[in-house]
C-alpha cells in the first residue's frame, strides 16, 4: 500500500492488527556488520504505527461519489478498500469498522453496517488529532514547544498532519482552526527552525534578535577568512625555503 490520503509517505503494511507505515533512511556513507561479514548496504528501516483512518479518507471519498445533487452513497467496507490496488490490507486492521464510526455516517441492514463519509465528523476527528500531535510535541519535546503560542504550535501540527492528507482536507482543517494559509511553513508561522550540528531546535527571534545572529555570524565568517589567508601567506613564504633536515649531513 502506498500514499495515504493522497499525500507522499511511506509504505504501509499490517502486522498483528495495526497499520505501521515504513519509511527508510539511506545515508550516503556506511555499512552494516552481520556477522563475520559486512553489508555495504547501510539503509535503515522503520516502521511506525499509523492511524489507519488517514489511509480510509481518499477511499472513503471515492466510494460515496459525492455530487451537487446528492451527498453521495453508503458502501460496506470490503467495496471501500477495494478501490484501490493493494489497500486490502486495512481489512486486516483490528476493529476498522468500529473506527469508521469517528469519521462516516453509518446505516446498518441485513446485520451488514455501510458507510459515507462525513465532513463535519472527518473534520472534527482532525481536530482532535491537532490536539493530540500538540500534546506530544510538548511533552517528548520539552523546551522546543512549551513557549510557542497556541495558534504557532497548531500551525506547525496542521503541517504535521499534512503529510497524511490532501491539499484540499489540510485547507479545510486550516480553515476550521482559523490558522495563517499552508505553504506559509513552519519557519514562516512562528520563527526560525533549524536542524543544527547539536540537535533540533526552535526558536521564535524577533527581527532586532535575528540581525544580531547574522551579524554574529558574519564576524566569524570573516574571522575564519582571515585565519585561511594568513595560513596560505605563512605557506607561500615557507615554500623558498630549505628543509630543516638539510642543514645535517649524514656522517660517513
Amino acid at each position: 500500500m502506498g500514499a495515504a490520503g493522497g499525500a507522499n509517505v511511506g509504505v504501509h503494511s499490517v502486522v498483528a492488527g495495526e497499520l505501521l507505515e515504513w519509511n527508510v533512511w539511506r545515508p550516503s556513507f556506511g555499512t552494516w556488520m552481520a556477522g563475520n561479514a559486512v553489508l555495504d548496504d547501510s539503509s535503515l528501516y522503520m516502521a511506525t504505527p499509523v492511524d489507519p483512518l488517514f489511509a480510509m479518507i481518499s477511499l472513503l471519498e471515492k466510494s460515496r461519489q459525492k455530487s451537487m445533487e446528492s451527498d453521495g452513497r453508503f458502501c460496506d467496507v470490503e467495496h471501500i478498500v477495494g478501490q484501490e490496488s493493494g489497500s486490502d490490507i486495512l481489512l486486516g486492521v483490528n476493529d476498522l469498522e468500529q473506527r469508521l464510526q469517528s469519521i462516516c455516517n453509518v446505516k446498518e441492514t441485513g446485520g451488514m453496517k455501510f458507510f459515507r463519509l462525513c465532513d463535519e465528523k472527518l473534520l472534527a476527528w482532525l481536530c482532535c488529532k491537532v490536539d493530540q500531535v500538540m500534546g506530544a510535541l510538548q511533552e517528548h519535546c520539552g523546551g522546543m514547544f512549551t513557549q510557542l503560542a497556541t495558534e504557532a504550535l497548531q500551525t506547525y501540527s496542521v503541517e504535521f498532519l499534512s503529510d497524511y492528507l490532501s491539499h484540499e482536507w489540510a485547507e479545510r482543517l486550516r480553515k476550521v482552526l482559523h490558522l495563517p494559509a499552508l505553504g506559509m511553513g513552519a519557519k514562516e508561522a512562528f520563527g526560525d527552525v533549524r536542524d543544527a550540528d547539536e540537535g533540533n531546535f526552535i526558536s521564535r527571534e524577533s527581527a532586532e534578535d535575528r540581525k544580531k545572529r547574522q551579524a554574529q555570524v558574519k564576524v566569524r565568517q570573516q574571522e575564519e577568512t582571515k585565519k585561511k589567508a594568513k595560513l596560505a601567506k605563512a605557506a607561500a613564504a615557507a615554500r623558498g625555503t630549505k628543509q630543516l633536515t638539510t642543514f645535517f649531513s649524514k656522517k660517513t
